[in-house]
């Protein structure tokens, strides 16, 4: 299998992963968590998730702060603001702001690390924030909140700043490495202000907890470390488009598990979404694979 195509397929991987974030953390929030606590749980459980396979793995650690750092910063600030805006938008109408981040990365990826997308990364990107729209109207029920919207949307910036700091990550550290390193960042950053803000809690209700360990290992640990081996293979700007498959994951499981059913247009926007994923990995360039790859 072509490295470009695998790739694909492990972003494609992650974005479902990632679809169970905003479903379970509803449901958290039903059973007692608050954010900061339930953020540090998820990276938490993250890193234990990841920690045997990175402490297996041999070779060397450089790179491993900058990781931290990611996590610490980029990672942290971004969820910091993504999991307000779901308690007060509906699930699919806060994934999909939080994915306006593909342009931003696609923009900035080109400037800084001078990847380019071509005339069909171009097009996958238009058909992806075309069905990331259809999906927001179609699944956004009411007045939308315009802080949930601010949130969201502060949250989006913060991402695209992340996936490219961590694709500068995964270039030099090991898959295994750099989701340990950012799953303990963001971890060490919740923590500390849980503890310092005196929020830290954790629900005794068995449902609570099984909560936080499905978003700990799917959502988190998981997730992240299938983001990572994706970013050396087809490089920032690419995963992030595949990684608009989320919102689709999303809205299926909200349905599912929160009755929150989709209609025609949301339903033609995750068709959108699917097609623009299956364009940017059959046409994908592949990229210099990570370290130790």
């Amino acid at each position: 299998m072509r490295p470009a195509t695998e790739g694909a397929l492990l972003a494609a991987a992650s974005a479902v992963a990632y679809g169970s974030l905003g479903v379970l953390t509803k449901l958290a929030y039903a059973e007692g968590w608050n954010v900061p606590s339930l953020l540090a749980a998820r990276f938490g459980v993250a890193a234990l998730v990841v920690l045997p396979f990175a402490l297996a793995r041999r070779g060397p650690w450089r790179g491993f702060g900058a990781g931290f750092l990611v996590g610490a910063l980029g990672y942290a600030s971004t969820t910091a603001l993504y999991f307000p805006s779901i308690r007060l938008l509906p699930a699919a109408l806060a994934s999909f702001l939080l994915y306006l981040a593909p342009p931003i990365v696609a923009v900035l990826s080109y400037l800084l690390l001078r990847e380019r997308m071509g005339a069909w990364g171009v097009a996958a990107l238009v058909l992806a924030l075309g069905g990331l729209a259809l999906m927001a109207s179609g699944a956004a029920t009411g007045e939308a909140s315009g802080l949930g919207v601010l949130l969201a949307v502060g949250s989006a910036v913060a991402y695209a700043l992340t996936t490219l700091a961590s694709r500068r990550v995964a270039g030099a550290l090991h898959w295994t490495r750099a989701s340990l390193a950012v799953a303990l960042g963001a971890f060490a950053s919740y923590l500390a202000f849980s503890l310092a803000t005196r929020q830290l809690a954790i629900p005794r209700s068995p449902a609570g907890l099984l909560d936080a360990l499905g978003i700990g290992t799917l959502a988190g640990g998981v997730a992240l470390s299938l983001f990572m081996m994706a970013l050396p293979r087809i490089g920032a700007s690419r995963t992030s488009v595949i990684s608009t498959l989320e919102p689709v994951s999303t809205l299926a499981l909200g349905a599912f598990v929160l009755g929150e059913v989709p209609g025609w247009l949301g339903l033609l926007g995750g068709l959108l979404i699917v097609v623009a994923a299956a364009l940017v990995a059959a046409t994908g360039h592949e990229t210099r694979p990570a370290t130790g790859e």
